[in-house]
């Protein structure tokens, strides 16, 4: 059985994979540029070869992929919003995240 974050790398290799086959195989330069973040991120995890360290990785990955930050303007201060648009992937990061902090993973 693979671990969890060599499960999450690959399966953002074959979401990679499946937006350029959605696209007729023809994409801009914003989709390669998102795919090709997608399988840099999902190397860089396998790769490594601290369990830990690993882990922290795959858990920042949720976190840039459950998440979006948005400016917005309060009293005519410029402020970053972050906004969890999925909040089952978000909670298991950040409780992952206090579990590896904590020394109990």
């Amino acid at each position: 059985m693979r671990s969890r974050p060599s499960k999450v790398a690959l399966q953002k290799l074959q979401t990679a994979l499946s937006t350029l086959e959605a696209n007729n195989g023809r994409a801009g330069v914003g989709l390669i540029e998102s795919i090709k973040s997608s399988i840099t991120d999902a190397l860089d995890i396998l790769q490594e070869g601290d369990p830990a360290v690993r882990r922290i990785m795959l858990c920042a990955t949720v976190i840039v992929e459950t998440t979006e930050v948005v400016e917005i303007v309060v009293n005519g201060k410029k402020m970053q919003h972050v906004k969890v648009i999925d909040q089952l992937g978000y909670k298991w990061a950040i409780s992952t995240i206090h579990k590896v902090a904590a020394g109990k993973t």
